[in-house]
């Protein structure tokens, strides 16, 4: 339901300045690259992801991979964001 969503943040290198410790009620960041770091993010979510946001390598190839990793995980109306 609306406001009760967590996000999951997939980068092997992360390089905000935050204390993700501080926002593990609402967030969790995943310290590995994609797509192998699905495997770990299926054991964490909850249900079906309704919306991914893709922000990686800017080629074809990683841009697919990506898309394909997280393919099984999505819900039938999720969206997706490219950057």
């Amino acid at each position: 339901s609306a406001g009760r969503g967590k996000l999951f943040c997939i980068d092997p290198k992360p390089q905000l300045r935050i204390d993700w410790n501080k926002l593990s009620n609402r967030s969790t960041m995943i310290e590995e690259p994609s797509p192998q770091a699905y495997e770990t993010l299926a054991k964490l979510i909850p249900g079906p992801v309704e919306f991914a946001f893709i922000d990686g390598v800017h080629r074809y190839e990683n841009v697919i991979a990506d898309t394909m990793g997280i393919l099984p995980y999505l819900a039938g109306s999720a969206w997706l964001l490219y950057h």
